[in-house]
């Protein structure tokens, strides 16, 4: 699972990352680090790239656990429903939390 954000300079960077940190299971989130890479915008405006790769098979299960809980009912049967949408041609699931 690869989970990453763009921190726009008029964010708070401390705001973006918890709200990462969110999508992962409670007992994880201290082991899990993001990387941070600092970008330019056009207009030379700073931008953070911030991304994380989980690929322990347990973390994962329950990553995707916790993501699912978070999600309105309506959301999740939407998800399931529309997957066509969501996936691309490999199998790979792009999800856009705002």
């Amino acid at each position: 699972m690869h989970i990453s954000a763009f921190i726009h300079a008029t964010e708070d960077a401390t705001k973006v990352i918890a709200a990462c940190q969110q999508l992962l299971p409670p007992d994880s989130r201290n082991d899990i680090i993001f990387t941070q890479h600092k970008l330019q915008g056009h207009h030379r405006n700073p931008i953070i790239f911030l991304e994380t790769t989980i690929q322990d098979p347990a973390v994962l299960t329950e990553s995707i656990t916790t993501i699912a809980r978070q999600l309105r009912s309506t959301d999740r049967y939407l998800l399931c429903e529309d997957r066509h949408r969501y996936l691309d041609e490999k199998g790979n699931l792009y999800l856009r939390f705002d």
